[in-house]
């Protein structure tokens, strides 16, 4: 563990897009026990991304954390500008991105350090649909905590 990854942090910003992660190992590599991850902007966004536009910090919601998340009465749905979905198009919620204040573990995602995943702007899109690079740092939120609606 690195020394920075047991410290809990807060990130504000605005929940331009969240969709379900993949199935993974630590979830038994099962398609509906996965994370929720949820990429937050500077800036909010009318549309989903883009070439050109800037990557993201990536928070994930556990299905450790997620009932809990839900039980506090956040709906992510009403937050969100755009889902992605399972074809990697994307949906929009029909309302703008809100702004939020995510809180949970630092983590850094060791996986996801290279330049096809970091990088300050998205560059192309893969034939899968899914844009890189990804993400502007390796450092995310995982688990998130806690999501609040701020002003």
């Amino acid at each position: 563990m690195r020394p920075h990854e047991n410290r809990i942090v807060s990130l504000t910003g605005c929940l331009v897009l969240a969709y379900p992660g993949p199935p993974e190992t630590t979830n038994c590599a099962d398609e509906t026990f996965h994370d929720w991850h949820l990429e937050i902007f500077e800036k909010p966004s009318d549309h989903a991304p883009q070439v050109g536009d800037p990557t993201p910090i990536i928070c994930e919601i556990t299905p450790r954390t997620e009932r809990i998340i839900y039980r506090d009465g956040v709906r992510i749905q009403s937050l969100v500008g755009f889902f992605r979905l399972p074809d990697a198009s994307y949906r929009a919620t029909g309302h703008a991105a809100q702004k939020v204040r995510v809180t949970g573990y630092l983590l850094w995602d060791d996986e996801h350090n290279g330049s096809a995943d970091v990088g300050s702007t998205v560059q192309d899109f893969s034939k899968n649909g899914f844009h890189h690079p990804w993400r502007s740092t390796a450092w995310e939120i995982h688990p998130v905590m806690k999501v609040e609606a701020t002003k």
